[in-house]
């Protein structure tokens, strides 16, 4: 997963549902965390209503990130305290941009410690967001621009 706070990028080119370029802001950058298989997920659910005339896309990506530790706490404070972008690499390694125009929070951060040897030291991310489409396709390409 790759996290860039809402004004890392200064522009960016789409068109057909793919982002093709995207242009960082001077001294910006994505986090990039690489999560533990199995254990995150994306889901993206669209809801319109007739009788309303609209229609819109909420996703949740649920994170788990393992091991507590100071720079990532930072980062994650960071993060929380804006509005971000998020790009998630699937097993299939596709990539999709969640959210274009109204970008995502970080709805919820737990970190846990565990009480036996064998239990989890980390933290439980969800990030959420709603947009009037669903998440842009993104090249491998263009995500590598992205990084520090």
């Amino acid at each position: 997963i790759y996290v860039g706070d809402g004004d890392s990028i200064s522009s960016m080119t789409a068109s057909a549902g793919a982002i093709s370029a995207i242009t960082l802001a001077a001294g910006k950058f994505f986090y990039k965390y690489d999560l533990p298989k199995g254990l995150s997920d994306v889901t993206e659910t669209t809801t319109g209503s007739r009788a309303n005339g609209t229609r819109f896309t909420t996703t949740e990506v649920s994170v788990v990130l393992h091991k507590q530790d100071t720079a990532t706490r930072n980062e994650l404070k960071l993060l929380a305290g804006s509005r971000s972008y998020c790009i998630v690499k699937t097993q299939n390694n596709d990539f999709w941009f969640i959210r274009k125009e109204n970008l995502c929070e970080i709805s919820t951060k737990i970190a846990v410690t565990g009480k036996a040897m064998g239990d989890m030291n980390g933290y439980n991310l969800t990030i959420s967001a709603e947009e009037p489409e669903e998440a842009y396709s993104i090249s491998s390409a263009v995500v590598s621009g992205l990084l520090d």
